[in-house]
């Protein structure tokens, strides 16, 4: 139904009768048009630049066309040199009686198109991306230097797979070609007609008819983009999202979040800020930016990761104890991260509390209005240093103890 709005003059068929029997009356010929089926053909940057006056990219419906960074770009760039699909774009094909032309109103692709000519007309500088490297003694992992630290080389590098022959035998030998700081006119002729000639798939859709364009618009993103939690797994290595994905699951780390956060991985930002408090001892912000850094520095031993499930399958326990209304009440997001950091504080100077004590000390501390000053969305370094020292210090005054 390519329309947003029923229309109440055309009859309704339903498949089953009221009585639960077939309904044999449609014919199985007439259901095969559906009233709108694209066109398609290809068309290169080159292409697109010479008829770039026939594309519309301002359609009200369409987001601006200025929404992609120069980094998204620089990375449009390399796909179009190294041949990578990036997906069709879709238009509407509109007659214009002034013109006694079609032009074409980009639905879906806006960014791609609009990029692909900044390139093509040298107004981009290719930016600088990071890029890690790899560990060679642990595939999958970043190389790290004596301090630790993930080794960043700044960049945008094509891989070229070159060959030579050596003594009668062809042996491959790839390099890396840097483009960041070019534009276009100054890449290698081999790269310019890579871009040239990419071939985008266009489809072609004709239609009078605003609604049906509404629908397509909704139809094509109906799909919810990827969020922070979940374009990050692709910059962690294998042992990292395991560690991440094991704290995930547990009900204590999905305290605060309701079911649509966890079904788009919101746990996971918990897990991996659990993380970066314990590694960072209370010492680093927890905003998305800072997260997306501290996954490449953030390595833990076994006997870290061991400590770290232990507190956290402990403090699941005691969460699960506690009635439905007091879980909603003592284990906010940040509550519970504090709440992990002064366990694992105490657990790796000794050992777990007893269990009734601790939860003693949640109810006095954690209580609505009460010590914890749980500031929502607030992820600067001082807030969460502070709060997360606050409860430190309330839990080693109650237990009486203090860590080194």
């Amino acid at each position: 139904m390519l329309t947003t709005r029923m229309n109440s003059n055309i009859p309704i068929y339903n498949l089953v009768n009221e009585d639960g029997t077939p309904n044999n009356e449609l014919s199985e010929e007439n259901l095969v048009d559906f009233g709108l089926l694209p066109s398609t053909k290809e068309a290169t940057v080159r292409d697109f630049n010479s008829n770039r006056r026939y594309y519309i990219t301002d359609d009200p419906i369409q987001r601006t066309n200025k929404a992609w960074d120069d980094k998204q770009a620089t990375i449009l760039t390399l796909s179009m040199i190294e041949q990578v699909s990036m997906g069709p774009i879709r238009v509407q094909k509109v007659y214009w009686p002034s013109w006694k032309k079609f032009k074409y109103n980009i639905l879906d692709g806006v960014q791609r198109f609009t990029n692909a000519l900044r390139i093509y007309k040298n107004e981009l500088v290719f930016a600088n991306l990071d890029n890690y490297v790899e560990d060679e003694e642990n595939p999958g992992k970043s190389k790290r230097d004596a301090k630790g630290n993930p080794i960043i080389i700044k960049g945008a590098f094509v891989l070229v797979n070159d060959q030579i022959e050596e003594n009668g035998d062809i042996i491959e030998k790839p390099y890396y070609v840097n483009i960041a700081g070019l534009t276009y006119k100054s890449l290698p002729q081999a790269f310019r007609y890579a871009i040239d000639t990419y071939k985008f798939d266009v489809e072609e859709y004709e239609f009078n008819d605003n609604e049906i364009k509404k629908t397509l618009f909704f139809r094509w993103n109906n799909g919810t983009a990827l969020n922070d939690a979940e374009l990050r797994k692709v910059l962690m290595d294998d042992e990292l999202i395991e560690t991440q994905n094991r704290l995930k699951n547990l009900p204590v780390i999905q305290a605060g979040l309701n079911a649509k956060s966890i079904d788009r991985n919101a746990s996971s930002t918990s897990a991996l800020s659990i993380m970066m408090i314990i590694k960072t001892d209370n010492n680093t912000a927890l905003g998305n930016k800072k997260i997306d850094m501290g996954i490449h520095q953030m390595e833990f031993t076994v006997e870290e990761q061991q400590a770290l499930y232990t507190v956290a399958e402990f403090l699941n326990d005691v969460y699960l104890t506690f009635t439905a209304d007091k879980q909603k009440e003592y284990f906010t997001k940040n509550k519970m991260i504090s709440m992990v950091y002064v366990l694992y504080k105490q657990y790796v100077n000794g050992q777990l509390p007893d269990m009734e004590e601790f939860k003693e000390w949640i109810s006095s501390f954690y209580y609505e209005g009460g010590q914890f000053t749980s500031t929502a969305q607030t992820t600067g370094i001082k807030v969460v240093r502070e709060r997360n020292t606050a409860a430190l210090e309330s839990y080693q005054n109650h237990f009486k103890i203090q860590f080194a």
